[in-house]
């Protein structure tokens, strides 16, 4: 019995030392710099933003401002003066291509990758 419990051990800990080696790998294969979300007036880019940068930011738009939010990868308007606020209740964005648009205001969000070109 004490051989059994002994080789169940082994086993454990085998098991236990596998997981940590991929869960090792894909913590640092994940991808964290370089994604962004770029702004937009209209067709001009009037800014970018790095995701993983804690921030909030006031743009202006063609009607109000409009408060963007940067939050641990995602993207989000948090504030804008359109009577719709369809902008605000689209929430966070976290994925390439994703877009925010307010129409109002003519201000678009767009996320991009770290290897897009803006």
């Amino acid at each position: 019995m004490n051989k059994r419990l002994r080789n169940d051990f082994i086993l454990l800990l085998g098991i236990l030392f596998i997981a940590g080696i991929l869960l090792s790998f894909w913590f640092f294969s994940f991808k964290k710099e370089g994604k962004k979300a770029v702004v937009y007036h209209g067709e001009n880019i009037i800014l970018t933003l790095d995701l993983y940068k804690k921030q909030r930011v006031t743009v202006d738009g063609d009607i109000s401002k409009v408060t963007l939010e940067v939050n641990y990868g995602n993207v989000s308007v948090i504030e804008s003066g359109c009577p719709n606020q369809i902008c605000v209740h689209t929430g966070e964005k976290s994925k390439e291509h994703d877009v925010i648009t307010c129409l109002p205001n003519r201000i678009t969000i767009v996320i991009i990758g770290g290897d897009s070109n803006e």
